[in-house]
């Protein structure tokens, strides 16, 4: 192993054979979304695939939440956690579509009321956070959340157009 010496800052560096990654934090998201069981409910609202072929709509779903959760914004931008292996590994992201399959999911999945579908799992999953937070909250201060006073107060969401509280 190659050691350099810094000048001026108290550590070194040294190469090492082992798998890195620059999207570490997105493991730490992943886990959080495994903590809510979005593949789950993306499994029970988002259709099936029409072949024994196709992919589920989690092998679609799952990489382009740690996408946007990287700060990618279009969909040429999957190949950063495709060409990632380590971040693959870590999250057990083991095969993905091409992109130009996610491109041809996106807009058929569009057509047949997908945004519908992610409605619904966005509520589900908004309801579960803020019913864990007002569970800490409670706990922490000692009392119990009173039904007529939520401890984090109203919370409000868009879904499908339209805003109104959460539960």
């Amino acid at each position: 192993m190659v050691m350099l010496q810094q000048a001026i800052l108290p550590f070194k560096l040294e190469r090492t054979d082992e798998m890195i990654t620059p999207r570490s934090g997105l493991v730490l998201f992943a886990e959080l979304v495994r903590a809510f069981k979005v593949e789950q409910r993306v499994g029970r609202y988002f259709p099936r695939p029409g072949s024994n072929r196709g992919y589920e709509a989690w092998s679609y779903i799952e990489p382009l939440l740690l996408m946007m959760e990287g700060g990618g914004r279009h969909v040429e931008d999957l190949r950063e956690i495709q060409d990632d292996s380590a971040l693959r590994t870590l999250v057990g992201l083991e095969k993905m579509p091409s992109l130009s399959t996610f491109g041809d999911w996106l807009a058929r999945t569009g057509a047949q009321g997908g945004s519908t579908a992610l409605g619904v799992v966005n509520e589900e999953v908004a309801g579960a956070v803020l019913s864990r937070l007002a569970a800490l909250a409670a706990r922490r201060s000692g009392r119990a959340p009173h039904p007529a006073r939520p401890v984090l107060g109203p919370a409000l969401g868009r879904v499908g157009g339209e805003v109104r509280d959460l539960p």
